[in-house]
């Protein structure tokens, strides 16, 4: 079911770039929206194309990413405690910056030790999906709390 969800997302993205045009953006986001459904179990995170599983990209990389949504305001900055309380699971900033995985969240790049890596940066529909991919590292971030 969701390989089929992924390939019509897969598709919708080829029509939007084929066609450029809004409706077809906001088709491939309603796409999207669905693909997620009402309430994405943090495991379930995948119905992104692209996008590694958020339980195997480790907390260093899910707090830096974090601090990138905060920071280019894909969430809003009242969530900076659950990053500080991810932080503290991991020493602190000061540790956590001396990690890679860390390093590249805050760069905007999702993967960590995951071995796939997903570039949260860029602007129009690709920033649309970003803040989805924030929302759910959020949601997942604060499962680990």
């Amino acid at each position: 079911m969701l390989k089929t969800k992924a390939r019509s997302i897969v598709i919708s993205t080829a029509l939007c770039l084929g066609l450029g045009g809004g409706l077809a953006q906001a088709q491939l986001l309603d796409n999207v929206k669905n693909a997620l459904g009402s309430g994405p179990t943090p495991a379930a995170s995948t119905a992104i194309p692209g996008m590694p599983a958020l339980s195997s990209v480790g907390i260093e990389n899910i707090s830096g990413v974090l601090q990138y949504c905060i920071k280019n305001n894909y969430v809003d900055n009242n969530v900076a405690g659950i990053k500080d309380k991810l932080l503290g699971q991991l020493g602190g900033e000061e540790q956590a910056k001396a990690n890679p995985s860390y390093q590249e969240g805050l760069n905007g790049i999702l993967g960590g030790k995951s071995g796939q890596k997903m570039e949260l940066s860029g602007g129009g529909l690709k920033q649309q999906l970003t803040t989805q991919v924030c929302d759910q590292v959020l949601k997942y971030g604060e499962s680990l709390i």
